[in-house]
């Protein structure tokens, strides 16, 4: 069982789940902004002096069809990668 972040005891029942507790994960905290959307920091990358290049994490309790929009707010640097278009590498994999 994973420990997610960003889930209160008394939490909506369309909620997401998210979570890092896992090698390498580094999502630190959640904030839901909307019906679908969520801002999402990251803790920063280890030996670093506070960068953030990179994101793991894992989302539970999707539905099929449902559009959801992550804002990293953390993440932006001027020469990211994603500025020129490298785009977010996504695994799905339905649980039991």
């Amino acid at each position: 069982m994973r420990e997610f972040v960003g889930m209160a005891p008394d939490a909506e029942w369309d909620e997401l789940q998210f979570s890092s507790a896992f090698e390498n994960g580094n999502l630190d905290m959640v904030v839901r902004t909307g019906e679908s959307s969520y801002d999402l920091f990251l803790r920063a990358d280890t030996n670093t002096l506070g960068h953030f290049g990179w994101f793991h994490f894992e989302v539970a309790r999707t539905r099929k069809g449902q559009t959801v929009h992550f804002n990293i707010v953390n993440l932006t640097r001027p020469g990211d990668l994603y500025n020129s278009g490298m785009q977010v590498n996504v695994w799905s994999q339905k649980r039991n």
